[in-house]
Protein backbone atom coordinates (compact mmCIF):
# COMPACT_ATOMS: atom_id res chain seq x y z
CA UNK A 1 0.00 0.00 0.00
CA UNK A 2 1.19 3.64 -0.76
CA UNK A 3 1.45 6.70 1.65
CA UNK A 4 0.32 9.63 0.18
CA UNK A 5 1.61 12.96 2.28
CA UNK A 6 -0.08 16.03 2.97
CA UNK A 7 2.30 18.98 3.49
CA UNK A 8 0.80 21.96 5.82
CA UNK A 9 3.15 24.86 4.32
CA UNK A 10 3.53 28.17 6.35
CA UNK A 11 3.56 31.08 3.72
CA UNK A 12 5.92 34.05 4.92
CA UNK A 13 5.11 37.42 2.67
CA UNK A 14 7.97 40.14 2.60
CA UNK A 15 7.85 43.51 0.79
CA UNK A 16 9.30 46.53 0.94
CA UNK A 17 9.21 50.10 1.31
CA UNK A 18 11.20 53.27 -0.23
CA UNK A 19 10.78 56.14 1.37
CA UNK A 20 11.50 59.45 -0.14
CA UNK A 21 12.51 62.97 1.20
CA UNK A 22 12.79 66.37 -0.32
CA UNK A 23 14.42 69.38 1.09
CA UNK A 24 11.36 72.55 0.85
CA UNK A 25 13.56 75.09 2.56
CA UNK A 26 16.39 75.11 -0.16
CA UNK A 27 15.90 75.58 -3.53
CA UNK A 28 18.93 75.08 -6.27
CA UNK A 29 19.76 77.64 -8.46
CA UNK A 30 20.64 75.47 -10.88
CA UNK A 31 17.66 73.52 -13.18
CA UNK A 32 16.73 70.38 -11.84
CA UNK A 33 14.08 67.64 -12.86
CA UNK A 34 10.63 68.26 -11.71
CA UNK A 35 9.69 66.54 -8.48
CA UNK A 36 7.28 64.36 -9.61
CA UNK A 37 9.23 63.46 -12.50
CA UNK A 38 12.23 61.83 -10.23
CA UNK A 39 11.84 58.13 -10.31
CA UNK A 40 11.46 56.69 -6.92
CA UNK A 41 13.40 54.16 -6.41
CA UNK A 42 11.34 50.30 -7.58
CA UNK A 43 10.49 48.01 -4.51
CA UNK A 44 13.03 44.96 -4.06
CA UNK A 45 11.25 41.66 -4.88
CA UNK A 46 10.71 39.73 -2.45
CA UNK A 47 13.63 36.80 -2.38
CA UNK A 48 13.48 34.98 0.27
CA UNK A 49 15.50 31.64 0.75
CA UNK A 50 14.08 28.40 0.54
CA UNK A 51 15.16 27.31 4.03
CA UNK A 52 12.84 29.99 5.54
CA UNK A 53 9.90 28.16 3.82
CA UNK A 54 9.12 25.65 6.33
CA UNK A 55 7.15 22.29 5.15
CA UNK A 56 5.60 20.68 7.88
CA UNK A 57 4.53 16.92 7.34
CA UNK A 58 4.07 14.06 9.83
CA UNK A 59 5.00 10.48 8.69
CA UNK A 60 2.17 9.57 11.07
CA UNK A 61 -0.42 11.36 8.31
CA UNK A 62 -1.35 8.17 5.96
CA UNK A 63 -4.12 7.18 4.12
CA UNK A 64 -4.63 3.25 3.26
CA UNK A 65 -5.36 3.42 -0.59
CA UNK A 66 -5.91 0.06 -2.01
CA UNK A 67 -5.10 0.04 -5.42
CA UNK A 68 -8.15 -1.66 -7.23
CA UNK A 69 -10.85 0.82 -5.67
CA UNK A 70 -11.23 4.24 -5.27
CA UNK A 71 -9.67 6.31 -1.65
CA UNK A 72 -12.54 6.80 0.92
CA UNK A 73 -11.48 9.55 3.33
CA UNK A 74 -11.98 9.52 6.85
CA UNK A 75 -14.13 11.64 8.14
CA UNK A 76 -11.26 13.69 10.21
CA UNK A 77 -7.06 13.36 9.44
CA UNK A 78 -5.63 13.20 13.33
CA UNK A 79 -2.75 15.31 12.64
CA UNK A 80 0.45 14.86 15.36
CA UNK A 81 2.72 17.18 14.59
CA UNK A 82 6.44 18.45 16.73
CA UNK A 83 6.44 19.80 19.40
CA UNK A 84 8.79 22.17 18.33
CA UNK A 85 6.34 23.88 15.94
CA UNK A 86 2.72 23.11 17.11
CA UNK A 87 0.16 24.23 14.78
CA UNK A 88 -3.59 25.02 15.45
CA UNK A 89 -5.74 24.66 12.43
CA UNK A 90 -8.99 25.87 13.58
CA UNK A 91 -12.41 24.81 12.21
CA UNK A 92 -13.10 28.03 10.66
CA UNK A 93 -11.51 31.53 10.15
CA UNK A 94 -12.76 34.36 12.49
CA UNK A 95 -13.72 37.77 10.26
CA UNK A 96 -13.44 40.99 12.26
CA UNK A 97 -16.63 42.53 11.38
CA UNK A 98 -16.74 46.56 12.02
CA UNK A 99 -20.46 47.78 12.96
CA UNK A 100 -21.77 51.00 12.10
CA UNK A 101 -24.77 52.74 12.92
CA UNK A 102 -27.40 52.75 10.60
CA UNK A 103 -26.58 53.50 6.92
CA UNK A 104 -23.42 54.85 7.59
CA UNK A 105 -20.65 53.04 5.34
CA UNK A 106 -17.76 51.78 7.34
CA UNK A 107 -14.35 53.47 7.93
CA UNK A 108 -12.88 50.39 5.54
CA UNK A 109 -15.03 51.51 2.96
CA UNK A 110 -15.08 55.35 3.20
CA UNK A 111 -12.95 57.43 0.52
CA UNK A 112 -9.76 58.12 1.65
CA UNK A 113 -9.31 62.20 1.51
CA UNK A 114 -6.43 63.25 0.10
CA UNK A 115 -3.76 64.81 2.58
CA UNK A 116 -3.61 68.46 3.51
CA UNK A 117 0.46 69.32 3.63
CA UNK A 118 2.22 72.53 3.39
CA UNK A 119 4.55 72.25 0.24
CA UNK A 120 7.16 75.03 -1.12
CA UNK A 121 8.31 73.39 -4.19
CA UNK A 122 9.67 74.14 -7.99
CA UNK A 123 8.65 72.35 -10.74
CA UNK A 124 9.73 72.15 -14.70
CA UNK A 125 6.68 72.79 -16.66
CA UNK A 126 7.34 73.67 -20.81
CA UNK A 127 10.87 74.04 -20.02
CA UNK A 128 9.73 76.78 -17.80
CA UNK A 129 11.05 76.67 -13.70
CA UNK A 130 7.41 77.21 -11.51
CA UNK A 131 7.88 78.50 -8.07
CA UNK A 132 4.41 76.88 -6.08
CA UNK A 133 3.51 77.58 -2.18
CA UNK A 134 1.03 75.39 -0.65
CA UNK A 135 -0.59 75.91 2.36
CA UNK A 136 -3.08 73.35 3.19
CA UNK A 137 -3.04 71.79 0.23
CA UNK A 138 -4.47 75.18 -1.28
CA UNK A 139 -1.76 77.01 -3.85
CA UNK A 140 -1.23 80.25 -2.54
CA UNK A 141 1.47 80.80 -4.46
CA UNK A 142 2.97 80.47 -8.16
CA UNK A 143 5.17 82.10 -10.42
CA UNK A 144 8.34 81.91 -12.20
CA UNK A 145 11.48 81.02 -10.17
CA UNK A 146 13.53 83.84 -10.74
CA UNK A 147 14.19 85.84 -7.71
CA UNK A 148 15.97 83.98 -4.35
CA UNK A 149 13.94 85.20 -0.87
CA UNK A 150 16.90 87.43 0.29
CA UNK A 151 16.72 89.66 -3.14
CA UNK A 152 13.07 90.23 -2.50
CA UNK A 153 14.13 91.40 1.00
CA UNK A 154 16.85 93.93 -0.36
CA UNK A 155 14.84 94.93 -3.21
CA UNK A 156 11.35 94.75 -3.03
CA UNK A 157 8.98 91.20 -2.52
CA UNK A 158 5.57 93.26 -3.76
CA UNK A 159 7.37 94.24 -6.98
CA UNK A 160 9.71 91.02 -8.10
CA UNK A 161 6.78 88.38 -7.08
CA UNK A 162 4.30 90.64 -9.48
CA UNK A 163 7.09 89.85 -11.93
CA UNK A 164 7.05 86.56 -11.25
CA UNK A 165 3.63 85.95 -11.42
CA UNK A 166 2.57 87.97 -14.35
CA UNK A 167 5.55 86.04 -16.60
CA UNK A 168 4.07 82.87 -14.81
CA UNK A 169 0.86 83.90 -16.73
CA UNK A 170 1.88 84.78 -19.56
CA UNK A 171 4.53 81.68 -19.89
CA UNK A 172 1.37 79.54 -19.89
CA UNK A 173 -0.63 81.56 -22.19
CA UNK A 174 -2.80 83.67 -20.16
CA UNK A 175 -4.10 87.55 -21.33
CA UNK A 176 -5.15 88.92 -18.77
CA UNK A 177 -5.92 92.70 -19.71
CA UNK A 178 -5.67 93.71 -16.01
CA UNK A 179 -1.62 92.66 -16.63
CA UNK A 180 0.32 95.91 -16.88
CA UNK A 181 3.68 94.10 -16.95
CA UNK A 182 5.24 94.31 -20.64
CA UNK A 183 8.30 92.29 -22.46
CA UNK A 184 10.45 94.94 -24.43
CA UNK A 185 13.40 93.39 -24.79
CA UNK A 186 13.34 89.80 -26.19
CA UNK A 187 10.19 87.19 -25.62
CA UNK A 188 8.90 84.94 -23.18
CA UNK A 189 10.89 81.72 -24.35
CA UNK A 190 13.92 83.64 -22.62
CA UNK A 191 12.39 82.53 -19.57
CA UNK A 192 13.72 79.22 -20.02
CA UNK A 193 16.97 79.83 -19.41
CA UNK A 194 16.81 83.18 -16.64
CA UNK A 195 16.78 81.75 -13.09
CA UNK A 196 17.94 83.05 -10.41
CA UNK A 197 21.59 83.24 -10.91
CA UNK A 198 21.25 85.40 -13.87
CA UNK A 199 22.41 88.59 -13.17
CA UNK A 200 19.79 91.34 -13.29
CA UNK A 201 19.03 95.20 -12.50
CA UNK A 202 16.58 97.85 -11.64
CA UNK A 203 15.83 101.37 -12.72
CA UNK A 204 13.12 103.63 -12.48
CA UNK A 205 12.61 107.14 -13.97
CA UNK A 206 9.03 107.82 -12.18
CA UNK A 207 6.82 106.64 -14.54
CA UNK A 208 8.13 102.59 -15.03
CA UNK A 209 10.30 100.62 -13.53
CA UNK A 210 12.49 98.21 -15.71
CA UNK A 211 14.31 95.26 -14.93
CA UNK A 212 16.89 93.96 -16.92
CA UNK A 213 18.89 90.48 -17.46
CA UNK A 214 21.86 90.21 -18.98
CA UNK A 215 22.30 86.13 -20.45
CA UNK A 216 24.02 84.73 -23.38
CA UNK A 217 25.31 87.98 -24.27
CA UNK A 218 22.14 89.82 -24.79
CA UNK A 219 19.57 90.83 -22.42
CA UNK A 220 16.07 90.44 -21.89
CA UNK A 221 14.36 93.30 -20.34
CA UNK A 222 10.52 93.89 -18.50
CA UNK A 223 8.74 97.46 -17.45
CA UNK A 224 6.00 97.83 -15.42
CA UNK A 225 3.72 101.24 -14.93
CA UNK A 226 4.60 102.67 -11.56
CA UNK A 227 1.26 101.69 -9.78
CA UNK A 228 1.24 100.67 -5.93
CA UNK A 229 -2.14 99.28 -7.07
CA UNK A 230 -0.70 97.02 -9.65
CA UNK A 231 2.13 95.69 -7.54
CA UNK A 232 -0.40 94.82 -5.03
CA UNK A 233 -3.48 93.82 -7.08
CA UNK A 234 -5.70 96.13 -4.96
CA UNK A 235 -7.82 99.58 -4.99
CA UNK A 236 -6.18 102.23 -3.28
CA UNK A 237 -8.95 102.14 -0.53
CA UNK A 238 -8.47 98.59 0.28
CA UNK A 239 -4.51 99.70 0.72
CA UNK A 240 -5.28 102.48 2.92
CA UNK A 241 -7.26 100.17 5.16
CA UNK A 242 -4.99 97.23 5.73
CA UNK A 243 -2.07 99.78 5.86
CA UNK A 244 -4.07 102.00 8.64
CA UNK A 245 -5.00 98.48 10.46
CA UNK A 246 -1.22 97.95 10.95
CA UNK A 247 -0.79 101.53 12.40
CA UNK A 248 -3.33 100.47 15.46
CA UNK A 249 -1.95 97.25 15.48
CA UNK A 250 1.26 96.16 17.64
CA UNK A 251 3.66 99.20 18.58
CA UNK A 252 6.95 98.30 17.33
CA UNK A 253 10.24 101.01 17.20
CA UNK A 254 12.80 102.11 14.63
CA UNK A 255 16.73 100.61 15.15
CA UNK A 256 18.42 103.05 17.36
CA UNK A 257 21.37 104.33 15.20
CA UNK A 258 24.62 104.14 17.61
CA UNK A 259 26.33 107.03 16.17
CA UNK A 260 26.87 108.71 13.12
CA UNK A 261 29.94 108.70 10.80
CA UNK A 262 32.41 111.65 12.34
CA UNK A 263 33.91 111.70 8.87
CA UNK A 264 31.35 113.53 7.32
CA UNK A 265 30.46 115.58 10.15
CA UNK A 266 30.32 119.39 9.34
CA UNK A 267 30.26 122.00 11.40
CA UNK A 268 27.56 124.19 11.99
CA UNK A 269 26.82 127.39 13.78
CA UNK A 270 29.59 127.48 16.35
CA UNK A 271 28.04 124.75 18.70
CA UNK A 272 26.86 121.86 16.15
CA UNK A 273 27.58 119.42 13.94
CA UNK A 274 25.34 118.49 11.18
CA UNK A 275 25.55 115.45 9.13
CA UNK A 276 24.19 116.49 5.82
CA UNK A 277 21.30 114.04 3.76
CA UNK A 278 19.82 113.95 0.69
CA UNK A 279 17.42 116.44 -0.65
CA UNK A 280 14.07 115.41 -1.94
CA UNK A 281 13.46 117.98 -5.19
CA UNK A 282 14.39 120.93 -3.05
CA UNK A 283 17.43 121.38 -0.85
CA UNK A 284 14.65 122.80 1.99
CA UNK A 285 12.88 119.33 2.03
CA UNK A 286 16.30 117.35 3.29
CA UNK A 287 17.59 114.45 5.79
CA UNK A 288 20.24 116.25 7.54
CA UNK A 289 20.31 115.70 11.53
CA UNK A 290 22.31 117.85 13.80
CA UNK A 291 24.76 116.57 16.78
CA UNK A 292 26.21 118.29 19.90
CA UNK A 293 30.06 118.48 19.90
CA UNK A 294 30.45 115.87 23.04
CA UNK A 295 32.20 113.02 22.89
CA UNK A 296 29.36 110.70 22.05
CA UNK A 297 28.05 113.25 19.42
CA UNK A 298 24.81 112.82 21.22
CA UNK A 299 21.60 113.95 18.98
CA UNK A 300 20.09 117.50 19.46
CA UNK A 301 17.30 117.41 21.14
CA UNK A 302 16.58 120.61 23.42
CA UNK A 303 14.95 123.98 24.00
CA UNK A 304 18.24 126.22 22.87
CA UNK A 305 17.78 124.47 18.92
CA UNK A 306 13.86 124.25 18.31
CA UNK A 307 14.39 123.57 14.92
CA UNK A 308 17.09 121.12 14.64
CA UNK A 309 15.71 118.99 17.17
CA UNK A 310 12.61 118.57 15.27
CA UNK A 311 14.24 117.91 12.52
CA UNK A 312 15.92 115.03 13.95
CA UNK A 313 12.90 113.95 15.85
CA UNK A 314 11.23 112.64 11.94
CA UNK A 315 15.06 111.83 10.89
CA UNK A 316 17.49 109.95 13.09
CA UNK A 317 16.07 107.58 15.44
CA UNK A 318 16.96 107.92 18.80
CA UNK A 319 15.89 107.02 22.91
CA UNK A 320 15.12 110.70 23.61
CA UNK A 321 12.26 111.27 21.81
CA UNK A 322 10.92 107.66 21.09
CA UNK A 323 7.72 108.20 23.13
CA UNK A 324 6.61 111.21 21.36
CA UNK A 325 2.83 110.68 20.33
CA UNK A 326 1.33 111.94 16.91
CA UNK A 327 -2.79 112.50 16.84
CA UNK A 328 -2.98 111.45 13.29
CA UNK A 329 -5.62 112.13 10.67
CA UNK A 330 -5.57 110.17 7.60
CA UNK A 331 -8.06 111.86 4.33
CA UNK A 332 -9.02 108.50 2.61
CA UNK A 333 -9.10 107.98 -1.04
CA UNK A 334 -12.89 108.18 -0.98
CA UNK A 335 -14.13 111.57 -0.71
CA UNK A 336 -14.90 113.58 2.56
CA UNK A 337 -13.94 110.17 4.81
CA UNK A 338 -11.10 110.20 7.58
CA UNK A 339 -9.91 108.37 10.19
CA UNK A 340 -7.79 110.12 13.29
CA UNK A 341 -6.43 108.16 15.85
CA UNK A 342 -3.16 108.68 18.50
CA UNK A 343 -0.20 106.79 17.65
CA UNK A 344 3.50 106.79 18.56
CA UNK A 345 5.30 108.70 15.79
CA UNK A 346 8.53 106.32 16.32
CA UNK A 347 5.88 103.45 15.20
CA UNK A 348 4.42 105.14 12.83
CA UNK A 349 7.77 105.63 11.32
CA UNK A 350 8.77 102.03 11.88
CA UNK A 351 6.19 100.68 9.69
CA UNK A 352 6.81 103.05 6.70
CA UNK A 353 10.01 102.22 6.93
CA UNK A 354 9.48 98.53 7.30
CA UNK A 355 7.72 99.47 3.21
CA UNK A 356 10.58 100.99 1.83
CA UNK A 357 9.71 104.75 2.49
CA UNK A 358 12.62 106.88 3.75
CA UNK A 359 11.27 110.56 5.24
CA UNK A 360 12.23 114.01 4.19
CA UNK A 361 11.40 116.77 6.57
CA UNK A 362 11.33 120.47 5.58
CA UNK A 363 10.11 123.43 7.77
CA UNK A 364 7.06 125.81 6.68
CA UNK A 365 6.58 128.26 8.78
CA UNK A 366 8.13 129.08 12.66
CA UNK A 367 6.42 131.55 14.13
CA UNK A 368 5.45 132.70 17.90
CA UNK A 369 6.95 129.21 19.08
CA UNK A 370 4.56 127.34 16.78
CA UNK A 371 5.69 125.34 13.68
CA UNK A 372 4.53 124.33 10.50
CA UNK A 373 5.83 121.62 8.21
CA UNK A 374 5.99 118.46 5.77
CA UNK A 375 7.11 115.05 6.20
CA UNK A 376 7.45 113.29 2.76
CA UNK A 377 7.65 109.46 3.12
CA UNK A 378 9.41 108.64 -0.43
CA UNK A 379 9.11 104.75 -1.45
CA UNK A 380 11.58 104.91 -4.58
CA UNK A 381 10.80 101.12 -5.54
CA UNK A 382 6.92 101.42 -5.20
CA UNK A 383 6.48 105.32 -6.77
CA UNK A 384 4.53 106.56 -3.85
CA UNK A 385 4.52 108.86 -0.86
CA UNK A 386 2.72 109.59 2.37
CA UNK A 387 2.72 112.98 2.87
CA UNK A 388 2.02 114.53 6.53
CA UNK A 389 1.13 118.36 6.82
CA UNK A 390 2.60 118.86 10.77
CA UNK A 391 2.06 121.23 13.40
CA UNK A 392 3.59 120.62 16.66
CA UNK A 393 5.06 123.39 19.45
CA UNK A 394 9.07 122.36 19.54
CA UNK A 395 9.33 123.95 23.12
CA UNK A 396 6.01 121.87 24.56
CA UNK A 397 7.22 118.93 22.80
CA UNK A 398 10.67 119.36 23.87
CA UNK A 399 9.45 119.78 27.66
CA UNK A 400 7.81 116.47 27.32
CA UNK A 401 4.06 118.10 27.32
CA UNK A 402 3.24 118.57 24.12
CA UNK A 403 1.77 116.63 21.13
CA UNK A 404 2.70 116.02 17.26
CA UNK A 405 -0.51 116.88 15.03
CA UNK A 406 -0.54 115.30 11.64
CA UNK A 407 -2.83 115.34 8.77
CA UNK A 408 -2.15 112.33 6.33
CA UNK A 409 -2.51 111.45 2.32
CA UNK A 410 -1.34 108.04 2.13
CA UNK A 411 -0.14 106.64 -1.54
CA UNK A 412 0.34 109.75 -3.88
CA UNK A 413 1.82 108.61 -6.77
CA UNK A 414 5.29 110.09 -6.84
CA UNK A 415 4.77 111.91 -10.25
CA UNK A 416 1.84 114.17 -8.55
CA UNK A 417 3.91 114.94 -5.70
CA UNK A 418 4.63 118.78 -7.93
CA UNK A 419 1.25 119.92 -6.87
CA UNK A 420 2.39 119.35 -3.21
CA UNK A 421 5.59 122.01 -3.41
CA UNK A 422 2.98 125.30 -3.78
CA UNK A 423 3.52 126.67 -0.17
CA UNK A 424 7.46 126.93 -1.05
CA UNK A 425 6.99 128.55 -4.97
CA UNK A 426 5.19 131.49 -3.16
CA UNK A 427 6.93 131.89 0.06
CA UNK A 428 9.26 134.80 0.22
CA UNK A 429 13.23 134.42 0.38
CA UNK A 430 12.57 135.55 3.96
CA UNK A 431 9.97 133.59 4.78
CA UNK A 432 11.40 130.44 4.04
CA UNK A 433 13.04 128.71 6.89
CA UNK A 434 16.29 127.14 6.01
CA UNK A 435 19.48 126.48 8.12
CA UNK A 436 22.37 128.32 8.12
CA UNK A 437 25.02 127.60 5.46
CA UNK A 438 28.20 124.92 6.07
CA UNK A 439 31.16 126.48 7.56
Amino acid sequence: MKKKLYPVALLVLCGSVAIAQSDHDKKSSDPKPEPSMIEAPEAEECSLPLDTVKTVASDSISVSEPEDFPVVLPDSIPVNEPESFPVVLPDSIPVETIESPGDETPDSLKEIEPEMTDEDTVKIIDGYRIHMIKEDGVVTYEGLDLFSDEMKQVIDRALLEYIEKSLYSKSQGSNDEGDRLKITKGNINDFKIIDQSTPFNVSNDSKEMRVEWQHDGRSTVVSIPISYETLTSGNRSEIENKFISRLRAGNQSRKFVSGPDIDKLQAYGDSLYILPGGLYRKKEINRNTFYLPDSDHTPVWNLSYPLESVANLFILPSPLYRDVEIDLTVLKHEYGEKETFPIRLDHFLSICEADGCVPFWGVEKFKDGHLQGALFLYNYPKGYDHVLRIELDPAKLISGEGRVKGTASLFIPTNNIGTLYQPYRKKTEKEIIRYEKFK
